[in-house]
C-alpha cells in the first residue's frame, strides 16, 4: 500500500476523527446498556466511513515519522536561536524596520 500524505487542510479534521475513534474504542470496553451499545456502534460505523472518505490516513508509522521530523525541526530551531549574536539581532531589527506593517504600527 502506498502511503498518501494528507492535504494540509485535512490534517486537523483527521486528527480530530482519530481522537474520537480512540475515545470510542475506550467506550466499547465499558459496561453499557443495550441502547448505549447500539449508539456507540452506530457512531463508530459513521466515524470509520467519514475517516475513510479522506485521501490518506494517520497510521502509527506516520505518527512516528512526524514525531521524529518535528523533533529534528525543534532541535534545528533551538540551535538557530542559541547561535544568534547581537549583530544578527540588530540586522533583523533593521530589516523588520523596512516592513510596511512595522511602520504603520508605530
Amino acid at each position: 500500500m502506498v502511503e498518501v500524505m494528507l492535504p494540509r487542510e485535512h490534517v486537523a479534521v483527521v486528527a480530530g476523527l482519530s481522537l474520537i475513534e480512540a475515545v470510542m474504542n475506550h467506550v466499547t470496553g465499558l459496561e453499557l446498556t443495550t441502547y448505549q451499545q447500539q449508539v456507540a456502534e452506530s457512531l463508530m460505523k459513521s466515524l470509520v466511513r467519514l475517516h475513510d472518505s479522506f485521501p490518506g490516513r494517520v497510521e502509527d508509522s506516520m505518527i512516528a515519522k512526524c514525531d521524529r521530523y518535528l523533533c529534528r525541526a525543534q532541535n534545528a530551531m533551538d540551535g538557530f536561536f542559541d547561535e544568534l549574536t547581537p549583530a544578527d539581532l540588530a540586522e533583523m531589527e533593521q530589516v523588520k524596520g523596512r516592513w510596511p506593517e512595522h511602520k504603520e504600527a508605530k
